[in-house]
């Protein structure tokens, strides 16, 4: 019996995670689902988009495979960690490209049968924490009584 190759037993949305993650290798459009050269809002499905939202590489790697469940389970495995929604393109303005690149490995990793745990932190709880750290280090959060 012969061996089936990657290609042939990949998931779609595997497919669709890998080639969005390679559309966000030229850079990461701020603000817009996808911008073309000139830094032009445009549909990411448009021949010109030159730069992707997360949700617009997500979506032009699905539009160029004519695969819409594909792209909805690869939205589902980007919010595993339920952080926030690919579809907001806040996301892309808010993660550097390496924590973009990291949330795609996990959830390439995890439609491979992978880790359910993400192996970064929560931007938003990371956040918190630093916030809550400052203020300690500052003095102006004190400890709650705990005495009952």
């Amino acid at each position: 019996m012969a061996e089936k190759s990657d290609k042939e037993t990949k998931l779609p949305a595997v497919e669709i995670l890998e080639a969005a993650k390679a559309l966000l290798g030229s850079g990461v459009a701020k603000g817009a689902e996808a911008r073309d050269a000139d830094g032009n809002s445009v549909d990411p499905t448009h021949e010109k988009a030159a730069t992707y939202s997360i949700h617009g590489a997500l979506t032009r790697a699905a539009f160029d495979r004519r695969d819409s469940t594909g792209l909805d389970a690869a939205l589902l495995l980007l919010n595993t960690d339920h952080l926030q929604d690919p579809r907001n393109t806040g996301m892309s303005n808010q993660l550097n490209d390496e924590d973009i690149a990291k949330r795609f490995d996990f959830a390439i990793e995890r439609a491979k049968g992978g880790p359910a745990t993400p192996p970064y932190k929560d931007a938003e709880k990371e956040k918190q924490e630093r916030r809550s750290k400052k203020r300690k280090d500052d003095g102006s959060e004190e400890e709650p009584n705990r005495s009952t």
